[in-house]
């Protein structure tokens, strides 16, 4: 599995994944609209001035997201949405830990942080076990964070 930088067309796939507006909200929050074009959403989630990824390995396109700077010395993750059919077999594991592994490998980031929504159980089962810690509350969602150096 590979992270590399998105471009449109993997924004366009990913958009085809949550199969209702319901869905959708829970991947990509409550500020984008369900049934935008991509061009639409693509200038919301600033993708051309945002650090935006596509994970991908031999069978295609397995996930989208971003991890971009939103303060000094921290990064933060947001837009993440895995393929359906590569659910639950590790690879939004894979797909946060290089997201992760990409914003500490940027000079004097050492916090990372997201937002995931409270019924979202296994995303932060996840994001707990990789090391992030609920720090509050963003607009309705779970505000956590990851420090660097508490593992230093």
């Amino acid at each position: 599995m590979v992270i590399s930088r998105a471009q449109k067309e993997h924004l366009v796939t990913a958009l085809t994944w949550p199969e209702n507006e319901a869905e959708f909200a829970f991947w990509f929050g409550d500020k984008i609209v369900y049934g935008s074009s991509a061009d639409t959403i693509w200038q919301q989630i600033q993708a051309d001035s945002r650090d935006t990824f596509v994970f991908t390995d031999e069978t295609g396109q397995l996930g989208f997201g971003q991890c971009y700077e939103r303060e000094a010395n921290a990064r933060h993750i947001a837009c993440l949405i895995v393929a359906p059919q590569a659910r639950g077999q590790g690879v939004g594991r894979r797909f946060v830990t290089d997201l992760m592994n990409h914003a500490l490998s940027i000079s004097g980031v050492n916090r990372i942080t997201l937002n995931v929504y409270p019924n979202n159980a296994p995303a932060r089962k996840l994001y707990l076990s990789l090391g992030f810690n609920e720090v509050g509350e963003n607009r309705g969602m779970v505000a956590m964070r990851y420090d660097h150096a508490q593992d230093n």
